[in-house]
Protein backbone atom coordinates (compact mmCIF):
# COMPACT_ATOMS: atom_id res chain seq x y z
CA UNK A 1 0.00 0.00 0.00
CA UNK A 2 1.19 3.46 -0.90
CA UNK A 3 1.89 5.99 1.75
CA UNK A 4 -0.04 9.30 1.36
CA UNK A 5 1.96 12.49 1.31
CA UNK A 6 0.66 14.84 3.98
CA UNK A 7 2.06 17.97 2.35
CA UNK A 8 0.68 18.74 -1.09
CA UNK A 9 2.08 21.88 -2.74
CA UNK A 10 -0.41 24.43 -4.06
CA UNK A 11 -2.80 27.22 -3.13
CA UNK A 12 -6.26 26.96 -1.74
CA UNK A 13 -9.20 28.71 -3.33
CA UNK A 14 -9.46 31.08 -0.37
CA UNK A 15 -5.83 32.18 -0.77
CA UNK A 16 -6.36 32.83 -4.48
CA UNK A 17 -9.52 34.87 -3.80
CA UNK A 18 -7.65 37.00 -1.23
CA UNK A 19 -4.96 37.77 -3.81
CA UNK A 20 -7.58 38.68 -6.45
CA UNK A 21 -9.34 40.97 -3.95
CA UNK A 22 -6.07 42.74 -3.11
CA UNK A 23 -5.28 43.26 -6.81
CA UNK A 24 -8.79 44.65 -7.37
CA UNK A 25 -8.39 47.15 -4.52
CA UNK A 26 -5.01 48.29 -5.84
CA UNK A 27 -6.44 48.71 -9.36
CA UNK A 28 -9.35 50.87 -8.16
CA UNK A 29 -6.84 53.24 -6.58
CA UNK A 30 -4.19 53.18 -9.32
CA UNK A 31 -6.27 53.49 -12.52
CA UNK A 32 -7.86 56.92 -11.78
CA UNK A 33 -4.49 58.29 -10.69
CA UNK A 34 -2.90 56.98 -13.88
CA UNK A 35 -5.61 58.59 -16.03
CA UNK A 36 -5.13 61.93 -14.26
CA UNK A 37 -1.37 61.68 -14.79
CA UNK A 38 -1.93 60.99 -18.51
CA UNK A 39 -4.21 64.03 -18.83
CA UNK A 40 -1.65 66.25 -17.10
CA UNK A 41 1.00 64.99 -19.52
CA UNK A 42 -1.22 65.91 -22.50
CA UNK A 43 -1.33 69.53 -21.29
CA UNK A 44 2.27 69.93 -22.46
CA UNK A 45 0.86 70.23 -26.00
CA UNK A 46 -1.12 73.32 -24.97
CA UNK A 47 1.87 74.85 -23.21
CA UNK A 48 4.18 74.28 -26.18
CA UNK A 49 1.66 75.63 -28.69
CA UNK A 50 1.05 78.76 -26.61
CA UNK A 51 4.79 79.32 -26.14
CA UNK A 52 5.17 79.07 -29.92
CA UNK A 53 2.38 81.63 -30.43
CA UNK A 54 4.05 83.96 -27.91
CA UNK A 55 7.37 83.74 -29.74
CA UNK A 56 5.68 84.33 -33.10
CA UNK A 57 3.70 87.30 -31.74
CA UNK A 58 6.85 88.88 -30.29
CA UNK A 59 8.66 88.47 -33.61
CA UNK A 60 5.68 89.82 -35.56
CA UNK A 61 5.40 92.85 -33.24
CA UNK A 62 9.11 93.68 -33.59
CA UNK A 63 8.75 93.70 -37.39
CA UNK A 64 5.31 95.28 -37.91
CA UNK A 65 4.77 97.27 -34.67
CA UNK A 66 1.42 95.57 -34.11
CA UNK A 67 0.30 92.22 -32.77
CA UNK A 68 -1.05 89.71 -35.25
CA UNK A 69 -4.53 88.30 -34.98
CA UNK A 70 -3.85 85.69 -37.62
CA UNK A 71 -1.87 82.58 -36.88
CA UNK A 72 -1.29 82.06 -40.61
CA UNK A 73 0.34 85.51 -40.92
CA UNK A 74 2.75 84.59 -38.14
CA UNK A 75 3.57 81.21 -39.66
CA UNK A 76 2.20 79.21 -36.72
CA UNK A 77 1.32 75.64 -37.65
CA UNK A 78 -0.89 73.33 -35.65
CA UNK A 79 0.26 70.09 -34.08
CA UNK A 80 0.14 66.95 -36.22
CA UNK A 81 -2.20 65.06 -33.90
CA UNK A 82 -3.31 67.09 -30.99
CA UNK A 83 -5.77 67.37 -28.17
CA UNK A 84 -6.21 71.16 -28.20
CA UNK A 85 -7.58 73.96 -30.36
CA UNK A 86 -5.58 77.14 -30.03
CA UNK A 87 -5.87 80.68 -31.33
CA UNK A 88 -7.45 84.09 -30.75
CA UNK A 89 -10.85 85.67 -30.46
CA UNK A 90 -10.42 87.81 -33.53
CA UNK A 91 -12.62 88.34 -36.56
CA UNK A 92 -10.47 87.45 -39.56
CA UNK A 93 -12.33 89.87 -41.85
CA UNK A 94 -10.42 92.81 -40.35
CA UNK A 95 -7.07 91.28 -39.53
CA UNK A 96 -3.89 93.35 -39.44
CA UNK A 97 -4.88 95.80 -42.17
CA UNK A 98 -1.86 98.01 -41.39
CA UNK A 99 0.64 95.17 -41.36
CA UNK A 100 -0.81 93.53 -44.47
CA UNK A 101 -0.72 96.86 -46.30
CA UNK A 102 2.93 97.15 -45.29
CA UNK A 103 3.72 93.73 -46.73
CA UNK A 104 2.84 91.16 -44.07
CA UNK A 105 1.26 87.89 -45.14
CA UNK A 106 -2.53 88.12 -45.34
CA UNK A 107 -4.59 85.72 -43.29
CA UNK A 108 -5.92 82.79 -45.29
CA UNK A 109 -8.27 81.54 -42.59
CA UNK A 110 -11.94 81.65 -43.52
CA UNK A 111 -13.34 80.81 -40.10
CA UNK A 112 -15.08 83.33 -37.86
CA UNK A 113 -12.23 82.98 -35.39
CA UNK A 114 -8.63 82.28 -36.21
CA UNK A 115 -8.17 78.87 -34.63
CA UNK A 116 -5.88 75.99 -35.37
CA UNK A 117 -7.91 72.83 -34.74
CA UNK A 118 -6.41 69.60 -33.52
CA UNK A 119 -7.18 66.49 -35.53
CA UNK A 120 -8.16 64.29 -32.59
CA UNK A 121 -9.95 66.50 -30.11
CA UNK A 122 -12.97 64.36 -29.27
CA UNK A 123 -12.29 61.58 -26.78
CA UNK A 124 -14.18 58.33 -27.22
CA UNK A 125 -17.80 59.05 -26.36
CA UNK A 126 -16.93 62.61 -25.40
CA UNK A 127 -17.93 66.08 -26.48
CA UNK A 128 -15.86 67.95 -29.06
CA UNK A 129 -14.16 71.25 -28.34
CA UNK A 130 -15.67 74.22 -30.16
CA UNK A 131 -14.45 77.74 -30.81
CA UNK A 132 -16.64 78.95 -27.94
CA UNK A 133 -14.25 77.30 -25.48
CA UNK A 134 -11.53 79.70 -26.65
CA UNK A 135 -13.51 82.84 -27.51
CA UNK A 136 -13.98 84.11 -23.96
CA UNK A 137 -10.32 83.72 -23.06
CA UNK A 138 -8.38 84.95 -26.11
CA UNK A 139 -8.04 88.52 -27.37
CA UNK A 140 -5.69 90.65 -29.46
CA UNK A 141 -5.36 94.43 -29.67
CA UNK A 142 -2.63 96.98 -30.42
CA UNK A 143 -1.10 96.85 -26.92
CA UNK A 144 -1.20 93.14 -26.13
CA UNK A 145 -2.71 89.77 -26.72
CA UNK A 146 -4.00 86.70 -24.94
CA UNK A 147 -3.86 83.44 -26.86
CA UNK A 148 -5.76 80.40 -25.64
CA UNK A 149 -5.74 76.64 -26.06
CA UNK A 150 -8.74 74.45 -25.21
CA UNK A 151 -9.00 70.69 -25.19
CA UNK A 152 -11.22 67.97 -23.79
CA UNK A 153 -8.89 65.32 -22.44
CA UNK A 154 -11.35 62.63 -21.37
CA UNK A 155 -14.99 61.77 -21.82
CA UNK A 156 -17.40 63.75 -19.71
CA UNK A 157 -14.78 66.22 -18.54
CA UNK A 158 -15.07 69.99 -19.02
CA UNK A 159 -12.78 71.81 -21.41
CA UNK A 160 -9.20 72.28 -20.24
CA UNK A 161 -8.28 75.89 -21.13
CA UNK A 162 -4.82 77.44 -21.02
CA UNK A 163 -3.91 81.06 -21.83
CA UNK A 164 -0.74 83.05 -22.42
CA UNK A 165 -0.43 86.84 -22.48
CA UNK A 166 1.98 89.26 -24.13
CA UNK A 167 3.92 89.39 -20.85
CA UNK A 168 4.35 85.59 -21.11
CA UNK A 169 2.04 84.83 -18.20
CA UNK A 170 0.65 81.35 -18.70
CA UNK A 171 -2.40 80.21 -16.74
CA UNK A 172 -4.70 77.20 -16.60
CA UNK A 173 -7.99 79.11 -16.56
CA UNK A 174 -10.24 76.04 -16.63
CA UNK A 175 -8.90 72.71 -15.39
CA UNK A 176 -10.51 69.94 -17.39
CA UNK A 177 -8.95 66.74 -16.07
Amino acid sequence: MKKMNKFIAGFTLVELMVVVAIIGILATVAVPNFQKYQAKAKTSEAKLSLASIHTSETTFFSEWDTYATCLDAMGVMGPGRGYYWFGFNANVASLNTTAVAAGATACTSTTAYNLKPAQAITPSGGTAIASGDIIAAATVDSVGFTAAAAGRLKSGSPADVWTITASKTMANTAVGY
